[in-house]
């Protein structure tokens, strides 16, 4: 499971008791992806930049995460459409003071980067956990096949060929 460590840049997030919990839940960072929202809400707030800089280097937590990302969720006006958002977001970061100065990694910053982090994360998970069961059905396996050989030491082994004929024959 991936899991998002989502914290309001807008508060005092050194208060909040969330990246504890979710370190005490994933100490190695393995599956953890830092979110930091309403970026736009703190620099309007003039929260400190190095501040900022600091979450998003994984510095000012005491948590590790695979990624650490910026977002802003909106102006708060429930009419907007998801596109109205986006273009906010893209404009508020083309023109943050914060984040225009090359502080922050612009890798780090949108929703667009941070769904292609998560999408990255699972596809990485998905890929070693096939690998996983792929080791473990070729052990099965050999298993089988070494205990078939033993308990059948005499009993030859058919080719595809001969299988297949076989099986023609029992069929017809």
């Amino acid at each position: 499971a991936i899991i998002l460590c989502i914290q309001d840049g807008s508060v005092d997030a050194e208060r909040s008791n969330v990246t504890d919990l979710v370190s005490s839940m994933d100490p190695t960072g393995k599956r953890t992806i830092f979110v930091l929202t309403k970026v736009d809400m703190a620099e309007q707030n003039h929260s400190h930049p190095d501040r900022i800089r600091k979450i998003l280097s994984g510095k000012l937590f005491p948590m590790k995460a695979l990624g650490y990302f910026a977002v802003v969720t909106g102006r708060g006006n429930k009419d907007d459409t998801i596109q109205d958002i986006k273009e906010y977001e893209e404009e508020f970061f083309q023109k943050s003071k914060i984040f225009k100065g090359g502080i922050i990694n612009s890798s780090q910053i949108t929703t667009r980067n941070l769904s292609f982090a998560v999408s990255e994360c699972f596809w990485k998970m998905v890929r070693d956990t096939v690998e996983q069961q792929a080791d473990a059905f070729k052990a099965t396996r050999f298993n089988l096949e070494t205990e078939w050989k033993n308990n059948y030491p005499r009993i030859r082994e058919l080719d595809r060929d001969e299988l297949f004929e076989k099986a023609r024959g029992e069929i017809l």
